[in-house]
């Protein structure tokens, strides 16, 4: 699902594909942030 590329009819989606990008690396690093704590309070 990650990795479909964005339809070239969109007008903006050259910056809706940074954003998109944007939004699933923090999605990711937030994640990873949780993980770390949950290691950290073990």
């Amino acid at each position: 699902m990650w990795g479909k590329p964005l339809p070239p009819s969109l007008p903006l989606s050259p910056a809706f594909a940074v954003l998109f990008r944007a939004t699933t690396l923090s999605t990711v690093i937030s994640q990873l942030g949780l993980e770390f704590r949950e290691l950290l309070l073990c």
